[in-house]
């Protein structure tokens, strides 16, 4: 499922304005860096990333030790025990390996949602681009035409 996202919302998430003072030319690049740096859904996407990250990290973990008190009442008899369990089968292994999985399945996943908004962040430029090219060449010939129109007149 593909979002059409409108070159104002776009123009809006990355906060591009003109000023007459200073403008400045946007790169592609520019935009598209700016686009996952800011973008809602970039940031949603990288938070997922780092949520499966850290999920994967915890059940990787050794199991914290434990220590129990017992107490007999026939003969007085008390004692601390404390144990741990320690993974010997490779369980850990298998599932940090799970865990790299599931980061970069996580990790294409946030690659394969944002393409299209990226696509369309091009598109949306070099529309942009191709119009600038025509308002110059169509002020240029406006220009020519006021010359040729003043040497007539």
């Amino acid at each position: 499922m593909t979002s059409k996202v409108p070159i104002a919302a776009i123009a809006a998430i990355l906060g591009i304005t003109c000023t007459a003072q200073s403008p400045h030319v946007w790169t592609e690049a520019e935009l598209l860096e700016r686009f996952v740096a800011q973008s809602p859904q970039a940031r949603e996407w990288n938070a997922r990333v780092r949520v499966t990250e850290a999920e994967s990290r915890a059940r990787a973990v050794i199991s914290n030790p434990s220590i129990s008190y017992a107490r007999e009442g026939a003969g007085y008899n008390e004692f601390f025990e404390a144990s741990q369990t320690l993974p010997t089968s490779g369980r850990l292994r298998y599932l940090r390996d799970a865990g790299t999985a599931a980061v970069a399945a996580t990790d294409a996943a946030k690659d394969a949602a944002l393409w299209p908004m990226r696509t369309e962040l091009r598109l949306a430029y070099q529309r942009m681009s191709a119009a600038q090219s025509r308002v110059a060449f169509l002020e240029a010939s406006r220009k020519d035409i006021e010359q040729w129109t003043a040497i007539l007149a």
